[in-house]
């Protein structure tokens, strides 16, 4: 699987970069890769995970590497991006060049912030990566649709740094939140009761 994971992760950032898209770097990919497994280790079955503002699937892959390995069974998914190419190019590429074996991947062209705010189901983690100034609305949402004891993490806790408000709510509760400091920083927020 290792081997699958890292031909087709060449190929994400390969596009990527003809697109001028920036990605998560891979000290980024490594932790989400490491909180979703442990999460989905001991979740194990029925993991709702959501990629918001996922480009063209490269930290995506990560969340679906981590849920093949660790999830046994009802895992899901869920690439949200609000651009139409680059939402139409991450589908393209995966039909062609990936095929999940035990987790389902939906594709969603839509503004993040709004599906979340009608999503109906519960989520277990969230990856955002999305216009940070839109960081506090999106974890205001979040706070609602986070099973307790569910992750969010946020891309570019340190650079470039959200506004202030963000940081106001995350780290109050319902939330135990760090920051991990890798270069642009990766807030990982847990639901608390």
């Amino acid at each position: 699987m290792l081997d699958r994971i890292a031909k087709f992760s060449k190929i994400l950032l390969k596009e990527s970069r003809r697109l001028g898209v920036p990605t998560i770097n891979n000290d980024d990919a490594l932790i989400i890769y490491s909180v979703v497994f442990t999460y989905a280790s001991i979740v194990n079955e029925g993991i709702v995970a959501i990629d918001a503002g996922a480009g063209v699937g490269y930290s995506t892959l990560w969340i679906v590497a981590a849920l093949e390995s660790a999830c046994k069974e009802k895992c899901k998914v869920i690439a949200i991006e609000k651009d139409s190419i680059k939402h139409s190019i991450s589908k393209e590429l995966y039909r062609k060049h990936f095929i999940t074996n035990n987790v389902t991947l939906e594709f969603v062209n839509s503004d993040a912030v709004e599906y979340i705010e009608a999503f109906r189901n519960p989520i277990d983690i969230a990856f955002v990566d999305i216009d940070k100034s839109q960081y506090p609305l999106i974890l205001k949402k979040l706070e609602e649709k986070i099973k307790i004891n569910g992750i969010a993490m946020f891309h570019n806790a340190l650079y470039p740094k959200p506004p202030y408000e963000f940081f106001k709510i995350a780290f109050n509760k319902p939330w135990k939140t760090t920051i991990v400091p890798t270069e642009l920083g990766l807030l990982i927020a847990v639901r608390k009761n």
